[in-house]
C-alpha cells in the first residue's frame, strides 16, 4: 500500500486548509509546479525554443495516458477542455433527421448542451431520469432505439458521485452498433478506466480536476474505427501526415489521433499534466480508489450520526470521490467553511465533498465538527430572529 502521509507532503496547502473540493479543481502538487517553473526558465533564459524537448513530453504524456486508460498513445490527442472534446464528436458524427442520442438528463452541461443543440438539426434526444439518484442499466437498454446512434454518460456525475457500470453499457452499445463516449473528468484519476474492456468508442476529460493537473489541459481517446467514421471539422497545419512539408496541399490526415490537434499545444499545461499524471500512477490509481472511497464511508458514517441525509444510497459499487449531502442553505453553509479554511462545494440543493488520496480521517473529524458548530450557529441566529425578545439563557440578572 502506498504511503499516502509521504505524498501529502507534495501538497503544501495542508498546511493552512482543509481541502475537499477535487470535483471542482485540485491543488497542484510541488512536483507540478517545480516542472512548470523549470519549463517556463527554459522558454525565458536558456533556451526559449523548446519545441525539439516538448515533442519528447507530448509522446511521454500521451504514453502515460494510454497507460492510465489502456489505451494506445496513438488514440490520443490533446485538447483544452472536456466541452472542446465533445464538440469534435458532436461535430463529427454524419447526423440524418431523425437520428436519435441517449443522454442522462442531469448530466453536467459539458455533455448535455454539447449535445442538444443537435435537436435543430433534426436530431431526438432519449434523455434517461435517475431512480434515486442512480442511473439504472435497464433505462438505458430501454431507451435503444433502431435509430439511436449514439450514448453519451459522464461515468461519475458531478452532482451526487453516482458511478455509472460502463462495462455494462459499453456491451450493450457494441452489440447494438451504438457509439458509446464518455465524459470521465470526475473519474480519471481515481477510479480504473479501461477503454477495451468497457467498449468505449470515445472519451473527453479535463486534467485539472481529479487527474490533479492545470486548468486547460484535456485530452479524448478517439478509437481507431471511429477516426474513419468522424467527418473532422477543423483542420491545422498539425492534423496531416507530415506536417514540415509545408506547401503540399494534398497530404492526407494523420491516421492517428494527432489529427485533431490542429495547432500549437498547450506546452506549459502539458508539462504539468505529465508530471501530475506520473505521480497518480506511480502511487495506483487502484491504491487510490480505495483510499478515496475509504475516506468517503467514513464521511458518510460520520454525516449519519448528525442525521444528515445522503444525496443517494451510496453501496459499494456506485461510490465515487464525490459523495453529497442534503442540507437546508448548502451555499451559506459551504461559505462558512470556507472561512474556517475547509473548501468544499454547493451544487443545487446538495453539499458535495469530494476528498483526494492525501486526505486523512482527521480532517474528515475536523469537517464533521465545524459543520456541527455551523449549523448549531445558523440555527441559534434565526432562533433570535424568530423571538425578538431575550431567551432566558439571555437575560441579564
Amino acid at each position: 500500500m502506498a504511503d499516502f502521509q509521504q505524498y501529502r507532503a507534495l501538497f503544501p496547502h495542508t498546511q493552512n486548509m482543509v481541502y475537499m473540493n477535487h470535483a471542482s479543481v485540485s491543488p497542484l502538487s510541488t512536483r507540478v509546479t517545480r516542472a512548470m517553473t523549470e519549463f517556463l526558465h527554459r522558454r525565458s533564459v536558456t533556451e526559449v525554443d523548446v519545441y525539439p524537448g516538448f515533442s519528447e513530453t507530448v509522446l511521454k504524456t500521451k504514453n502515460l495516458i494510454g497507460q492510465l486508460i489502456h489505451a494506445s498513445s496513438k488514440d490520443i490527442a490533446f485538447q483544452t477542455n472536456t466541452s472542446e472534446g465533445l464538440n469534435l464528436l458532436a461535430n463529427g458524427i454524419k447526423w440524418k433527421r431523425g437520428d436519435r442520442i441517449i443522454l442522462f438528463s442531469k448530466d453536467f452541461p459539458a455533455v448535455t448542451q454539447t449535445f442538444g443543440k443537435l435537436i435543430k438539426e433534426g436530431v431526438h434526444l432519449d434523455l434517461i431520469r435517475d431512480r434515486d439518484g442512480r442511473i439504472e442499466v435497464d433505462d438505458i437498454l430501454r431507451a435503444m432505439k433502431p435509430t439511436t446512434q449514439l450514448v453519451c454518460l459522464s461515468h461519475v456525475q458531478f452532482l451526487n458521485g453516482f458511478r455509472l457500470n460502463l462495462e455494462e453499457v459499453g456491451r450493450l452499445c457494441n452489440e447494438r452498433g451504438i457509439i458509446f463516449a464518455v465524459d470521465a473528468i470526475q473519474s480519471l484519476g481515481v477510479i480504473p478506466v479501461d477503454v477495451k474492456k468497457m467498449k468505449i468508442d470515445f472519451l473527453s476529460s479535463g486534467g485539472q480536476k481529479w487527474l490533479m493537473g492545470p486548468m486547460g489541459t484535456a485530452f479524448v481517446y478517439v478509437s481507431e474505427e471511429l477516426r474513419t467514421m468522424l467527418n473532422q471539422a477543423y483542420v491545422g497545419w498539425l492534423s496531416v501526415e507530415n506536417p514540415w512539408t509545408f506547401f503540399d496541399l494534398g497530404q492526407r490526415l494523420a491516421k492517428d489521433a494527432r489529427r485533431y490537434e490542429i495547432g500549437t499545444l498547450n506546452a506549459i499545461g502539458i508539462v504539468g499534466l505529465a508530471e501530475s499524471i506520473g505521480l497518480l500512477m506511480e502511487i495506483g490509481i487502484k491504491n487510490i480508489e480505495k483510499q478515496v472511497t475509504d475516506l468517503n464511508h467514513y464521511l458518510l458514517q460520520g454525516m449519519s450520526t448528525y442525521g444528515v441525509r445522503p444525496a443517494m444510497p451510496y453501496e459499494h459499487d456506485f461510490i465515487s470521490g464525490i459523495v453529497s449531502f442534503q442540507i437546508s442553505e448548502p451555499e451559506l453553509i459551504a461559505a462558512k467553511l470556507k472561512e474556517q479554511n475547509i473548501v468544499v462545494s454547493a451544487r443545487e440543493k446538495y453539499l458535495r465533498v469530494s476528498p483526494h488520496f492525501y486526505n486523512t480521517t482527521e480532517e474528515i473529524d475536523t469537517l464533521l465538527r465545524v459543520l456541527k458548530d455551523i449549523d448549531y450557529k445558523i440555527k441559534y441566529e434565526k432562533s433570535k430572529a424568530f423571538f425578538p425578545f431575550p431567551l432566558k439563557s439571555e437575560a441579564k440578572p
